[in-house]
């Protein structure tokens, strides 16, 4: 796990997307001033788990480029908790993923004050990557499933059970991709990983997607999907693969990370 790790989320208004089961339309206006809408880049910072140091959030002012550190804790009064691995705007929310705290943080990006902390109970714990669609936000538990969040109740209704160490995750039409990367598996040297592809409106798994060794990253752009297999960290390299249409696997060349932008 690397624990230096940043993920930036540029809050653009193409990132606010409507839905008619969130907030009832209620999606952040371009006219408030805040943290939102092409002003401001979230910085969502790990932390460092053995160094006991919690993770948190930074903005930057991209007029004046302004750093301002510890956004949550200065609003909220306390800390975001330990090991953030993920976060997405869905509506007018901001979801974060906490792994080692096992909560997800769901904070107002206009004002950064939270307004639930969702601590997962029952099946699924460790919360990693997020996606979201229709008023549903979707997140893998490390521990070895895909759970969804009702962005009305602000709750968990439905967990699915899937494999070893699940990792990022994105949606194409009615269907859900899942990287499974029995990352931590050494004794069969992460053999095991693969894509699972499930279907949104049953919440079922249909298919198992034999990719690659470890499979770990995952992006869309909206109708193939791309995974990329860190392999078994000797003799098998990093590798991006295609998830075309039919659930073929097309081998594109050697990478470690990536980012989608259109058809780029």
């Amino acid at each position: 796990m690397n624990l230096s790790k940043y993920f930036a989320l540029a809050l653009c208004a193409l990132s606010f997307t409507a839905c008619s089961d969130d907030d009832n339309n209620d999606v952040l206006p371009d006219d408030v001033p805040g943290f939102y809408a092409g002003k401001t880049v979230l910085v969502l910072n790990n932390g460092n788990m053995s160094g006991n140091i919690p993770g948190s959030l930074s903005s930057i002012d991209m007029a004046t480029g302004t750093v301002t550190n510890n956004v949550f804790r200065e609003a909220n009064g306390r800390v975001l908790g330990d090991t953030p691995q993920g976060a997405i705007i869905h509506g007018s929310k901001l979801y974060v993923a906490v792994t080692q705290s096992n909560i997800i943080e769901v904070i107002n990006p206009i004002t950064m004050k939270s307004i639930k902390t969702i601590q997962p109970t029952g099946e699924g714990s460790s919360p990693r990557s997020l996606t979201a669609k229709d008023g549903y936000v979707y997140v893998t538990m490390f521990d070895g499933y895909v759970s969804r969040i009702d962005t009305l109740s602000l709750a968990i209704d439905n967990t699915l059970k899937l494999g070893p160490c699940p990792e990022e995750l994105g949606i194409v039409g009615n269907n859900l991709y899942v990287a499974v990367s029995d990352g931590y598996n050494t004794s069969n040297n992460c053999v095991d990983g693969y894509v699972s592809k499930i279907n949104i409106p049953t919440f079922t798994e249909e298919a198992k997607i034999n990719a690659g060794i470890n499979t770990n990253k995952l992006v869309t752009n909206g109708h193939d999907v791309f995974v990329i297999c860190t392999g078994n960290y000797s003799d098998v390299n990093p590798t991006l693969k295609r998830i075309k249409s039919d659930d073929s696997v097309e081998t594109l060349f050697e990478a470690s990370l990536m980012a989608i932008n259109g058809n780029t």
